[in-house]
Protein backbone atom coordinates (compact mmCIF):
# COMPACT_ATOMS: atom_id res chain seq x y z
CA UNK A 1 0.00 0.00 0.00
CA UNK A 2 2.65 1.98 0.93
CA UNK A 3 2.93 5.28 2.95
CA UNK A 4 4.88 8.69 3.33
CA UNK A 5 6.12 11.14 6.29
CA UNK A 6 6.30 14.77 5.78
CA UNK A 7 9.14 16.28 7.47
CA UNK A 8 9.39 20.11 8.28
CA UNK A 9 12.78 21.98 8.24
CA UNK A 10 14.98 22.36 11.08
CA UNK A 11 14.51 25.44 12.82
CA UNK A 12 17.57 27.46 13.50
CA UNK A 13 17.90 28.33 17.21
CA UNK A 14 20.99 31.39 16.72
CA UNK A 15 23.20 30.76 14.41
CA UNK A 16 23.19 26.42 14.37
CA UNK A 17 20.88 24.49 12.54
CA UNK A 18 18.69 21.84 15.02
CA UNK A 19 17.35 18.35 14.05
CA UNK A 20 14.12 19.33 15.33
CA UNK A 21 11.33 17.81 12.98
CA UNK A 22 7.65 17.10 13.06
CA UNK A 23 6.83 13.66 11.43
CA UNK A 24 2.96 13.28 9.83
CA UNK A 25 1.96 10.19 8.37
CA UNK A 26 0.05 10.71 4.76
CA UNK A 27 -1.98 7.49 4.03
CA UNK A 28 -4.24 6.58 1.09
CA UNK A 29 -8.05 7.10 2.15
CA UNK A 30 -8.91 3.73 -0.07
CA UNK A 31 -5.48 2.23 0.47
CA UNK A 32 -4.75 -1.06 -0.98
CA UNK A 33 -2.47 -4.05 -1.72
CA UNK A 34 0.22 -3.32 -4.40
CA UNK A 35 -0.96 0.15 -5.49
CA UNK A 36 2.61 1.81 -4.72
CA UNK A 37 1.65 4.58 -2.48
CA UNK A 38 4.33 6.88 -2.61
CA UNK A 39 6.42 6.01 -5.40
CA UNK A 40 6.97 9.38 -6.60
CA UNK A 41 6.36 12.50 -4.20
CA UNK A 42 6.38 16.19 -4.67
CA UNK A 43 5.32 19.17 -3.11
CA UNK A 44 4.99 23.25 -2.93
CA UNK A 45 3.70 25.13 -0.51
CA UNK A 46 0.95 23.98 1.00
CA UNK A 47 -0.01 21.20 -1.39
CA UNK A 48 1.60 17.19 -1.41
CA UNK A 49 1.06 15.37 -4.55
CA UNK A 50 1.83 11.38 -3.61
CA UNK A 51 1.65 8.99 -7.03
CA UNK A 52 0.32 5.47 -6.64
CA UNK A 53 1.20 4.01 -10.17
CA UNK A 54 -0.58 0.74 -9.30
CA UNK A 55 -3.65 1.81 -8.22
CA UNK A 56 -6.94 2.77 -10.53
CA UNK A 57 -9.85 0.32 -11.41
CA UNK A 58 -7.39 -1.73 -13.70
CA UNK A 59 -4.29 -2.98 -13.29
CA UNK A 60 -2.01 -0.17 -12.88
CA UNK A 61 -3.89 2.34 -14.18
CA UNK A 62 -2.55 4.66 -11.91
CA UNK A 63 -3.80 7.61 -9.05
CA UNK A 64 -1.90 10.74 -8.01
CA UNK A 65 -3.68 11.86 -4.18
CA UNK A 66 -3.54 15.31 -3.25
CA UNK A 67 -2.81 16.85 0.20
CA UNK A 68 -3.33 20.57 1.35
CA UNK A 69 -2.96 21.74 4.57
CA UNK A 70 -5.55 23.48 6.34
CA UNK A 71 -5.13 24.65 10.06
CA UNK A 72 -2.00 23.38 10.81
CA UNK A 73 -3.47 19.92 9.35
CA UNK A 74 -2.51 17.85 6.29
CA UNK A 75 -5.80 16.74 4.75
CA UNK A 76 -6.48 14.49 1.33
CA UNK A 77 -8.47 16.82 -1.04
CA UNK A 78 -8.30 14.84 -3.81
CA UNK A 79 -7.23 11.89 -6.02
CA UNK A 80 -6.40 12.23 -9.69
CA UNK A 81 -6.83 9.93 -12.76
CA UNK A 82 -5.84 10.27 -16.00
CA UNK A 83 -9.24 10.96 -17.87
CA UNK A 84 -8.22 8.23 -20.34
CA UNK A 85 -6.43 5.81 -18.18
CA UNK A 86 -6.02 2.34 -19.27
CA UNK A 87 -4.35 -0.39 -17.19
CA UNK A 88 -0.42 -0.68 -17.54
CA UNK A 89 -0.82 3.40 -18.21
CA UNK A 90 1.29 3.77 -14.64
CA UNK A 91 -0.49 7.10 -14.20
CA UNK A 92 1.58 8.81 -11.34
CA UNK A 93 4.85 6.84 -11.88
CA UNK A 94 6.43 10.66 -11.67
CA UNK A 95 4.83 13.78 -10.29
CA UNK A 96 5.93 17.37 -9.43
CA UNK A 97 4.26 20.65 -7.93
CA UNK A 98 4.60 24.16 -9.07
CA UNK A 99 2.15 26.58 -6.66
CA UNK A 100 -1.59 25.59 -8.08
CA UNK A 101 -0.27 22.47 -10.81
CA UNK A 102 0.54 19.64 -10.71
CA UNK A 103 2.28 17.42 -13.30
CA UNK A 104 1.61 13.54 -13.26
CA UNK A 105 4.05 11.25 -15.58
CA UNK A 106 2.12 8.31 -17.17
CA UNK A 107 5.29 6.52 -18.72
CA UNK A 108 2.78 3.47 -19.82
CA UNK A 109 0.67 5.09 -21.93
CA UNK A 110 -0.19 3.54 -25.45
CA UNK A 111 -1.16 6.89 -27.52
CA UNK A 112 1.80 6.58 -29.57
CA UNK A 113 2.30 3.09 -29.47
CA UNK A 114 3.37 0.39 -26.46
CA UNK A 115 4.50 2.16 -23.43
CA UNK A 116 4.88 5.54 -25.73
CA UNK A 117 4.22 7.51 -22.63
CA UNK A 118 2.64 10.64 -21.77
CA UNK A 119 2.71 13.62 -19.11
CA UNK A 120 -0.68 15.16 -17.55
CA UNK A 121 -1.54 18.63 -16.01
CA UNK A 122 -4.37 19.68 -13.08
CA UNK A 123 -4.69 22.23 -11.93
CA UNK A 124 -7.00 23.88 -8.76
CA UNK A 125 -9.93 26.05 -9.10
CA UNK A 126 -10.58 24.37 -12.56
CA UNK A 127 -14.45 23.57 -12.70
CA UNK A 128 -15.01 24.69 -8.98
CA UNK A 129 -13.20 26.08 -5.53
CA UNK A 130 -10.90 23.89 -4.58
CA UNK A 131 -11.39 21.63 -7.12
CA UNK A 132 -8.50 19.90 -9.04
CA UNK A 133 -9.49 19.20 -12.86
CA UNK A 134 -6.90 17.56 -15.78
CA UNK A 135 -6.11 20.90 -17.73
CA UNK A 136 -4.01 19.41 -20.69
CA UNK A 137 -1.95 16.09 -21.93
CA UNK A 138 1.51 16.22 -23.21
CA UNK A 139 2.82 14.09 -25.31
CA UNK A 140 6.56 14.54 -27.39
CA UNK A 141 6.13 15.61 -31.51
CA UNK A 142 7.64 12.53 -32.21
CA UNK A 143 6.15 9.25 -29.87
CA UNK A 144 7.58 5.91 -30.74
CA UNK A 145 6.75 2.73 -29.03
CA UNK A 146 8.81 1.77 -25.40
CA UNK A 147 10.49 5.47 -24.97
CA UNK A 148 8.16 5.76 -21.89
CA UNK A 149 7.96 9.29 -22.23
CA UNK A 150 6.94 10.61 -18.72
CA UNK A 151 9.42 8.72 -16.78
CA UNK A 152 10.47 11.62 -14.98
CA UNK A 153 9.04 15.56 -14.69
CA UNK A 154 9.85 18.64 -13.14
CA UNK A 155 7.70 21.65 -13.11
CA UNK A 156 8.66 25.33 -12.68
CA UNK A 157 5.45 28.27 -12.91
CA UNK A 158 4.49 28.20 -16.56
CA UNK A 159 7.78 25.56 -17.83
CA UNK A 160 7.78 22.01 -17.34
CA UNK A 161 10.49 19.44 -18.55
CA UNK A 162 9.56 15.71 -19.42
CA UNK A 163 12.81 13.43 -19.29
CA UNK A 164 12.63 10.11 -22.09
CA UNK A 165 15.45 8.45 -21.67
CA UNK A 166 14.71 5.07 -24.02
CA UNK A 167 14.41 8.27 -26.46
CA UNK A 168 16.02 6.30 -29.93
CA UNK A 169 16.31 8.69 -32.31
CA UNK A 170 19.87 7.89 -33.71
CA UNK A 171 19.32 4.51 -33.42
CA UNK A 172 21.36 4.23 -29.66
CA UNK A 173 19.16 4.83 -27.24
CA UNK A 174 21.24 8.41 -25.49
CA UNK A 175 17.68 9.66 -24.73
CA UNK A 176 16.29 13.09 -24.41
CA UNK A 177 14.49 15.78 -22.60
CA UNK A 178 11.16 17.93 -23.40
CA UNK A 179 10.86 21.32 -22.63
CA UNK A 180 6.73 22.96 -22.83
CA UNK A 181 5.60 26.52 -22.29
CA UNK A 182 2.50 28.12 -21.14
CA UNK A 183 1.63 30.09 -24.10
CA UNK A 184 0.40 33.42 -22.61
CA UNK A 185 -3.10 35.14 -23.43
CA UNK A 186 -6.13 33.65 -23.10
CA UNK A 187 -6.95 30.16 -23.90
CA UNK A 188 -3.26 29.26 -23.19
CA UNK A 189 -1.75 26.38 -23.99
CA UNK A 190 1.32 24.20 -23.31
CA UNK A 191 3.69 23.99 -26.27
CA UNK A 192 6.77 21.89 -27.32
CA UNK A 193 9.04 24.80 -26.71
CA UNK A 194 12.70 22.62 -27.25
CA UNK A 195 14.09 19.59 -26.88
CA UNK A 196 17.54 18.93 -25.13
CA UNK A 197 19.93 16.24 -25.58
CA UNK A 198 23.60 15.40 -24.59
CA UNK A 199 26.17 16.92 -26.50
CA UNK A 200 28.21 14.27 -26.86
CA UNK A 201 25.41 11.61 -26.53
CA UNK A 202 26.58 7.74 -26.49
CA UNK A 203 24.99 4.61 -26.47
CA UNK A 204 22.13 4.01 -23.63
CA UNK A 205 23.65 6.92 -21.57
CA UNK A 206 19.81 7.16 -20.10
CA UNK A 207 19.80 11.30 -20.38
CA UNK A 208 16.28 12.37 -19.48
CA UNK A 209 16.32 9.30 -16.26
CA UNK A 210 16.22 12.41 -13.83
CA UNK A 211 14.74 15.91 -14.34
CA UNK A 212 14.80 19.33 -12.54
CA UNK A 213 14.04 23.47 -13.69
CA UNK A 214 13.84 25.59 -11.98
CA UNK A 215 13.08 29.12 -13.48
CA UNK A 216 15.57 29.37 -16.64
CA UNK A 217 18.15 26.92 -15.03
CA UNK A 218 17.49 22.96 -16.88
CA UNK A 219 19.33 19.69 -15.12
CA UNK A 220 19.21 16.54 -16.88
CA UNK A 221 20.75 13.62 -15.72
CA UNK A 222 22.29 10.60 -16.93
CA UNK A 223 23.12 8.10 -14.57
CA UNK A 224 24.29 5.80 -17.82
CA UNK A 225 27.23 8.00 -19.28
CA UNK A 226 30.31 6.60 -19.64
CA UNK A 227 32.54 9.27 -19.01
CA UNK A 228 34.79 8.16 -16.19
CA UNK A 229 33.23 4.23 -16.84
CA UNK A 230 30.96 1.82 -17.90
CA UNK A 231 27.50 3.86 -16.45
CA UNK A 232 29.42 6.26 -13.97
CA UNK A 233 27.56 8.94 -14.77
CA UNK A 234 26.97 12.71 -15.52
CA UNK A 235 24.13 15.48 -15.21
CA UNK A 236 24.11 18.36 -17.88
CA UNK A 237 23.14 22.41 -16.82
CA UNK A 238 20.98 24.12 -19.63
CA UNK A 239 19.97 27.64 -19.45
CA UNK A 240 17.04 29.23 -21.31
CA UNK A 241 17.63 31.58 -23.98
CA UNK A 242 21.63 30.28 -23.98
CA UNK A 243 23.37 31.51 -27.13
CA UNK A 244 20.75 30.96 -30.60
CA UNK A 245 19.04 28.28 -28.35
CA UNK A 246 15.94 28.52 -26.54
CA UNK A 247 17.61 26.42 -23.83
CA UNK A 248 21.23 26.06 -24.52
CA UNK A 249 23.90 23.86 -23.21
CA UNK A 250 26.21 25.57 -20.04
CA UNK A 251 27.74 22.64 -18.87
CA UNK A 252 28.39 18.63 -17.82
CA UNK A 253 28.69 18.26 -14.47
CA UNK A 254 29.94 15.02 -12.82
CA UNK A 255 32.03 13.41 -9.87
CA UNK A 256 35.56 14.55 -8.98
CA UNK A 257 36.32 10.72 -8.98
CA UNK A 258 33.77 8.63 -11.36
CA UNK A 259 34.10 5.32 -11.41
CA UNK A 260 32.02 2.69 -13.00
CA UNK A 261 28.89 1.83 -11.54
CA UNK A 262 28.62 4.72 -9.51
CA UNK A 263 25.46 5.83 -11.55
CA UNK A 264 25.85 9.44 -10.52
CA UNK A 265 23.03 12.10 -11.20
CA UNK A 266 20.69 8.72 -11.25
CA UNK A 267 18.60 11.57 -9.19
CA UNK A 268 18.55 15.51 -9.45
CA UNK A 269 17.60 18.73 -8.17
CA UNK A 270 18.61 22.25 -8.91
CA UNK A 271 17.23 25.61 -7.35
CA UNK A 272 19.09 29.65 -7.24
CA UNK A 273 22.64 28.38 -9.28
CA UNK A 274 22.40 25.28 -6.90
CA UNK A 275 22.65 21.63 -8.22
CA UNK A 276 22.78 18.41 -6.33
CA UNK A 277 22.90 15.16 -7.83
CA UNK A 278 23.05 11.79 -6.18
CA UNK A 279 25.27 8.61 -6.74
CA UNK A 280 23.81 5.54 -5.01
CA UNK A 281 26.15 3.51 -5.80
CA UNK A 282 29.50 5.22 -5.13
CA UNK A 283 31.97 2.64 -2.75
CA UNK A 284 33.60 5.64 -0.88
CA UNK A 285 32.29 4.26 2.28
CA UNK A 286 31.12 1.04 1.39
CA UNK A 287 30.35 -0.85 -1.15
CA UNK A 288 26.99 0.93 -2.82
CA UNK A 289 26.93 3.29 0.42
CA UNK A 290 26.78 6.13 -1.69
CA UNK A 291 27.36 9.92 -2.27
CA UNK A 292 25.66 13.21 -3.16
CA UNK A 293 27.37 15.88 -4.62
CA UNK A 294 26.65 19.53 -4.48
CA UNK A 295 27.97 22.37 -7.57
CA UNK A 296 27.54 25.91 -7.45
CA UNK A 297 27.04 28.54 -10.35
CA UNK A 298 30.08 30.60 -10.84
CA UNK A 299 32.13 28.60 -8.61
CA UNK A 300 35.70 28.40 -10.51
CA UNK A 301 34.67 31.17 -12.62
CA UNK A 302 31.90 33.56 -13.99
CA UNK A 303 29.11 31.30 -15.91
CA UNK A 304 30.76 27.79 -14.35
CA UNK A 305 29.52 25.30 -12.54
CA UNK A 306 31.79 24.12 -10.04
CA UNK A 307 32.18 21.45 -7.40
CA UNK A 308 30.98 22.78 -3.64
CA UNK A 309 30.82 19.61 -1.73
CA UNK A 310 30.44 15.84 -1.66
CA UNK A 311 27.91 14.55 1.14
CA UNK A 312 27.65 10.94 2.51
CA UNK A 313 26.64 9.46 5.58
CA UNK A 314 27.93 9.23 9.09
CA UNK A 315 26.98 5.87 9.21
CA UNK A 316 27.14 4.80 5.90
CA UNK A 317 26.59 1.17 5.22
CA UNK A 318 27.04 -1.67 2.22
CA UNK A 319 24.08 -1.27 -0.37
CA UNK A 320 22.09 1.79 1.47
CA UNK A 321 22.02 3.84 -1.85
CA UNK A 322 22.61 7.20 -0.14
CA UNK A 323 21.77 9.61 -3.26
CA UNK A 324 18.85 7.64 -4.47
CA UNK A 325 16.95 10.88 -4.19
CA UNK A 326 17.71 14.06 -3.93
CA UNK A 327 15.51 17.42 -3.09
CA UNK A 328 17.44 20.90 -2.68
CA UNK A 329 15.02 24.08 -1.19
CA UNK A 330 17.59 27.13 -0.17
CA UNK A 331 20.21 26.08 2.35
CA UNK A 332 18.65 22.51 2.88
CA UNK A 333 19.41 19.23 1.30
CA UNK A 334 17.51 16.02 1.58
CA UNK A 335 19.30 12.88 0.35
CA UNK A 336 17.17 9.72 0.53
CA UNK A 337 18.87 5.98 1.19
CA UNK A 338 15.93 3.88 0.36
CA UNK A 339 17.87 0.37 1.67
CA UNK A 340 19.13 1.91 5.01
CA UNK A 341 18.90 -0.58 7.40
CA UNK A 342 18.28 1.76 10.99
CA UNK A 343 14.31 0.14 11.30
CA UNK A 344 14.72 -3.05 10.02
CA UNK A 345 16.28 -4.26 7.01
CA UNK A 346 16.04 -2.46 4.27
CA UNK A 347 13.68 -0.02 6.14
CA UNK A 348 15.46 3.49 4.57
CA UNK A 349 15.68 7.11 5.68
CA UNK A 350 16.72 10.34 4.97
CA UNK A 351 19.74 12.37 5.83
CA UNK A 352 19.26 16.36 6.37
CA UNK A 353 22.52 18.55 5.98
CA UNK A 354 22.05 22.36 6.11
CA UNK A 355 24.53 25.36 5.58
CA UNK A 356 24.66 28.41 7.57
CA UNK A 357 25.87 29.96 11.09
CA UNK A 358 29.70 31.05 11.48
CA UNK A 359 30.94 28.43 8.57
CA UNK A 360 28.18 29.42 5.95
CA UNK A 361 30.03 27.90 3.08
CA UNK A 362 29.80 24.14 4.40
CA UNK A 363 26.97 21.79 4.38
CA UNK A 364 26.82 20.04 7.44
CA UNK A 365 24.63 16.91 8.48
CA UNK A 366 21.47 18.07 10.23
CA UNK A 367 19.72 15.28 10.90
CA UNK A 368 18.74 11.78 10.14
CA UNK A 369 15.02 11.09 10.18
CA UNK A 370 13.71 7.63 9.57
CA UNK A 371 9.77 6.21 10.18
CA UNK A 372 8.44 5.96 13.83
CA UNK A 373 7.44 2.66 12.94
CA UNK A 374 9.58 1.42 10.55
CA UNK A 375 9.97 -2.02 9.59
CA UNK A 376 11.71 -4.46 7.39
CA UNK A 377 11.20 -4.23 3.58
CA UNK A 378 9.43 -0.70 3.58
CA UNK A 379 11.11 0.48 0.30
CA UNK A 380 9.45 -0.37 -2.48
CA UNK A 381 9.95 0.57 -6.32
CA UNK A 382 7.12 1.15 -8.26
CA UNK A 383 5.53 -1.91 -10.93
CA UNK A 384 7.90 -1.67 -14.39
CA UNK A 385 6.40 -2.09 -17.38
CA UNK A 386 9.47 -2.42 -19.69
CA UNK A 387 10.41 -2.46 -23.49
CA UNK A 388 10.69 -6.28 -24.89
CA UNK A 389 14.38 -5.67 -25.51
CA UNK A 390 16.88 -6.85 -23.47
CA UNK A 391 18.95 -4.43 -23.16
CA UNK A 392 16.16 -1.70 -22.00
CA UNK A 393 15.68 -4.48 -19.02
CA UNK A 394 18.93 -4.18 -18.20
CA UNK A 395 19.32 -0.55 -18.25
CA UNK A 396 16.18 -0.44 -15.94
CA UNK A 397 17.39 -2.53 -13.69
CA UNK A 398 19.44 -0.80 -11.69
CA UNK A 399 17.43 2.57 -11.95
CA UNK A 400 16.67 3.99 -8.89
CA UNK A 401 12.14 4.40 -8.29
CA UNK A 402 11.43 7.81 -8.59
CA UNK A 403 10.95 8.55 -5.02
CA UNK A 404 12.09 9.11 -1.46
CA UNK A 405 11.49 6.87 0.66
CA UNK A 406 10.90 9.59 3.43
CA UNK A 407 10.13 12.52 1.11
CA UNK A 408 10.34 16.09 2.63
CA UNK A 409 8.54 19.23 2.47
CA UNK A 410 9.75 22.31 3.92
CA UNK A 411 8.25 25.59 5.91
CA UNK A 412 10.02 28.82 5.73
Amino acid sequence: MGENFLVRQPRARGDEPTPEQTLVKLTASDAAAGEGFGASVASSGGVIAIGAPGGGTGRTNGKVYVFERADGEWMQQAVLTAGDGQAGDQFGYSVSVSGARIGVGSPGDDDGGFASGSTYLFERNEGGTGEWRQTAKLSPSKPAPTRQFGQSISISGDRLVVGQQLDDDSGRSPGSAYVFEMEAGEGSQWREAATVSAPDATRSNAFGSAVAISEDLLLVGAFGDQDGGLAAGSAYVFERSRGDQPWGHVEKLKAADPKAGDNFAISVSVSEGRAVAGSPFDDDKADGSGSAHVFEQDEGGESRWGRAAKLTAHDAATLDNFGKSVALKENCIAVGAPQDDDGGNNAGSVYVFARGGAEAEKWRFATKLTAPDAGAGTASAPPSRSATDSASQERRSRMAPPATLVPLTWDN
